[in-house]
């Protein structure tokens, strides 16, 4: 991931050379500058066969093409325009920049050598003592001990950062088979306490409808426990999951989600108004699980008044390099205070036999859009209703920094 940060960068840098050299091209032509007007030509014109290569995902070549173009340039400037201190800047700073860069040792002493060798020769086209120049001394011999130094502290950093990659990865393993061993272990008993109360209820005709309602309350306890459990172990993997990104039609894939939900947008008479859906990037199990918390919250807390009609507004629009996704509902709403900690975990602002739920829902769909460099936002009015706002980006190179 460092890696192709640091090649995009390289990339975007040398765009920007390209553009300030042909903004210099254009300059000379206008004063008639011939031989600084060469200078740019050599330049732009390695800047634009590296570009090619870096096209092709030959970041290594791309940026020896680039070390090369500027050595000619250098070289250029001592020979026909007598500018020896540019040269000696290119010939001193280009082996510090590819020991940061390249990845190849090999590489680095190459480019180091020509530093050598083409010192040597600007010198004696200079007319200067190899003894004599300050820069051979203060500069040349210090930076070959800086990239040798640089080298040698990055390979120990590289090394340790891959063994603490590996030993988290490892410890993230540990921890997702805990949360499965516990969430089956704990299930185990809850399924038999819901069962033989099931049974109970059924075969105990004799039960007066006190002791009928306390073995409903055991078997309402236990469902919820085993809810609570499935989203204590969805919020874990929320955590620790590692996501693969791709291109996601968001039209089809929440038409699969409220299929799922179509038995209570029947029964509730709900209006559903999708607006604008298109392209998403992300991950789509995550994102499924993320519309489907909202839409269900959306369906869950409308008025329980028959003269009410329930509407869920989806929307979609691009916004610079972000996605913009509503999710508008007309149901009872939230205050303003009430709307600030609604993605903490276990946050329920009403009984659960008002409406049902284990409080964990908001914080996993937090915790995944998260995870795809994206935010959520809540606005919410009491009897007015709720939107929530989803931010993801176009492009990830993001979301993976998250996973």
């Amino acid at each position: 991931m460092e890696s192709k940060t640091i090649h995009r960068s390289i990339e975007l840098l040398n765009r920007m050379f390209i553009v300030l050299i042909v903004i210099d091209i254009i300059v000379c032509l206008i004063f008639e500058d011939q031989l600084h007007l060469y200078s740019s030509l050599i330049l732009i014109s390695g800047l634009v066969m590296s570009q090619f290569l870096f096209r092709w995902d030959c970041y290594e070549c791309g940026t020896i093409g680039i070390a090369v173009t500027f050595y000619c340039v250098g070289m250029f400037q001592v020979a026909f325009l007598d500018s020896h201190s540019t040269c000696y800047f290119i010939l001193l700073i280009v082996p510090l920049v590819a020991s940061l860069i390249l990845n190849r040792m090999l590489n680095k002493i190459i480019l180091l050598c020509a530093s050598c060798i083409l010192f040597i020769r600007c010198n004696h086209i200079a007319g200067f003592h190899l003894l004599e120049n300050y820069f051979f001394f203060y500069g040349l011999i210090p930076t070959t001990i800086m990239m040798l130094f640089f080298y040698n502290e990055l390979e120990k950093a590289t090394i340790q950062k891959n063994l603490l990659i590996e030993e988290l990865r490892g410890k993230n393993e540990e921890i997702m088979l805990y949360s499965n061993m516990m969430s089956h272990d704990l299930k185990a008993p809850l399924r038999n306490i819901e069962g033989f109360s099931g049974i109970l209820l059924r075969n105990c005709k004799q039960l007066d409808e006190r002791n009928r309602e306390l073995l409903n309350f055991i078997v309402k306890g236990t469902k919820s426990m085993k809810n609570l459990i499935d989203d204590l172990l969805d919020y874990s993997r929320s955590n620790f999951e590692q996501y693969t990104f791709k291109q996601l039609d968001l039209n089809k894939l929440m038409d699969k989600i409220l299929l799922s939900f179509n038995y209570e947008i029947e029964k509730g008479n709900i209006s559903i108004n999708k607006k604008g859906l298109d392209m998403v990037y992300g991950h789509e199990e995550s994102l499924s699980l993320v519309f489907q918390n909202l839409i269900s919250n959306s369906i869950k807390y409308q008025p329980k008044v028959s003269a009410h009609l329930p509407q869920i507004d989806i929307s979609c629009e691009a916004n610079d390099d972000r996605m913009i996704i509503k999710f508008r509902d007309n149901g009872i709403g939230l205050d303003d205070e009430e709307a600030k900690s609604m993605f903490l975990p276990f946050t329920r602002f009403h009984s659960e036999s008002e409406y049902e739920g284990t409080g964990m829902g908001l914080s996993i769909v937090s915790k995944i859009i998260e995870k795809h460099s994206g935010s959520i936002s809540v606005e919410s009015q009491i009897n007015k209703g709720t939107t929530f706002t989803i931010s993801l980006p176009l492009y990830q190179d993001a979301h993976q920094i998250q996973s």
